[in-house]
């Protein structure tokens, strides 16, 4: 007879009238994985839930993040449509394997320790502004869907404050502040002054955070 054993540990072929298994598009033997209407592979063994609708599929957005320090704004509401939506908003999985030293915003921190309850920024909202402390170069790739701007106060309070990002597309700074609401805003490469002749940087940059000084 023309039967085997085929990679799955089935006898196939022959007069079995079964056919072989395949590997699935997690390269899984005999898996259910397949590609959703994203081009995703979702399904079987991937812990990802298939989107059947492409008008929702998730953006993808690149930071790249230099040796030493950087302040970072993600403009996209994490992929949740990996099983247990908590773990798209942590930072363990947003910067998993990335070599980061620090990271912390006016209010918390967190580092790579062992004991994570140290640690008082537990997870990252898309909008809002972060510093974080690099160890080599790296990219930060995050998967989403576009935020609602509106919905992210850019204001600040009376001081400095860190700011983020949530547009998707280069946005004047006068087109949030002028001399009423701003007297600084700076990152590490320049500075913009509302009416200033001299002005270094004009707008929100994808991926970049700003300090905003508010009188």
């Amino acid at each position: 007879g023309m039967a085997y054993l085929d990679n799955c540990g089935k006898c196939v072929g022959g007069t079995t009238g079964l056919q072989a298994c395949t590997k699935d598009c997690n390269n899984e033997w005999g898996g259910s994985a397949s590609f959703d209407a994203c081009g995703n592979c979702t399904g079987g063994t991937t812990n990802k839930i298939a989107m059947s609708d492409s008008s929702h599929c998730p953006s993808v957005q690149s930071i790249f993040l230099q040796k030493g320090w950087n302040i970072i704004s993600l403009n996209l509401m994490p992929d949740t449509t990996a099983i247990g939506k908590d773990s798209a908003w942590k930072v363990e999985k947003i910067f998993s394997g990335l070599e980061m030293n620090q990271l912390k915003n006016m209010n918390a921190f967190w580092l790579p320790l062992s004991n994570k309850s140290f640690c008082s920024l537990k997870t990252i909202e898309p909008g809002l502004g972060y510093l974080i402390n690099m160890e080599h170069n790296g990219v930060l790739y995050v998967s989403g869907t576009p935020i609602n701007p509106l919905v992210i106060n850019l204001k600040g309070n009376s001081g400095w404050n860190l700011i983020g990002n949530p547009f998707q597309s280069l946005t004047p700074f006068s087109s949030q502040y002028n001399t009423s609401n701003c007297l600084l805003i700076k990152d590490f490469t320049g500075f913009w002054v509302p009416n200033g002749s001299i002005n270094s940087i004009q707008n929100f940059e994808g991926g970049k955070g700003y300090f905003l000084k508010v009188p």
